[in-house]
């Protein structure tokens, strides 16, 4: 089983694909730790392509993120797909209040990188505004994804709010494995 968990940034993709490998007892893969060096530094395209795939080899796992550089390989190689299409106040919401959080209270995103205050309201590098710029093309990215016909053969889930995709993997998950 090779589950990809998509959606746009601050949908719960992360929490959703850890939730599901620690349920499933399979691999975990969070793209943004695979591209984030400390320092926010970011890895070279190719040294994270090589990363990616070594990391897709396994037999089975979980993976968040969006990052386009091998969005075909991971596609080509899950055998279920999981979006979170949320609503954008949905989304807004919780961009603000995980940046909120991170920045006040210092949380790591990942590899020892923090969000400060300048970046995160202040920058047009932020979250928040990443969140705004790319919300409209991410919807369209994976409504044109989930129709395309060789996704037909995939086990594909689109959960349109927060609970509706809680309640699935509360209960619903075992039904469909």
């Amino acid at each position: 089983m090779r589950i990809a968990v998509i959606g746009t940034s601050c949908s719960g993709k992360s929490t959703l694909a850890r939730n599901l490998g620690k349920k499933l007892n399979i691999h975990y893969i969070e793209q943004d730790r695979l591209f984030w060096q400390p320092g926010w530094i970011q890895t070279d395209k190719e040294e994270f392509r090589k990363k990616l795939l070594l990391e897709l080899k396994r037999d089975s796992w979980t993976i968040c993120g969006n990052h386009s550089t091998c969005r075909e390989e991971v596609f080509s190689r899950a055998t279920h797909v999981i979006w979170l299409n949320y609503s954008f106040p949905v989304i807004f919401y919780r961009a603000l209040k995980r940046t909120v959080k991170r920045v006040f209270l210092r949380e790591e995103c990942c590899n020892g990188n923090h969000e400060g205050f300048r970046h995160a309201f202040l920058s047009t590098n932020s979250i928040l505004w990443w969140v705004c710029k790319t919300y409209r093309l991410r919807k369209k990215q994976y409504c044109s994804l989930r129709d395309r016909t060789d996704f037909k053969d995939k086990t594909f889930f689109e959960f349109q709010s927060p609970r509706e995709a809680e309640a699935w993997f509360a209960i619903g998950i075992k039904d469909h494995y």
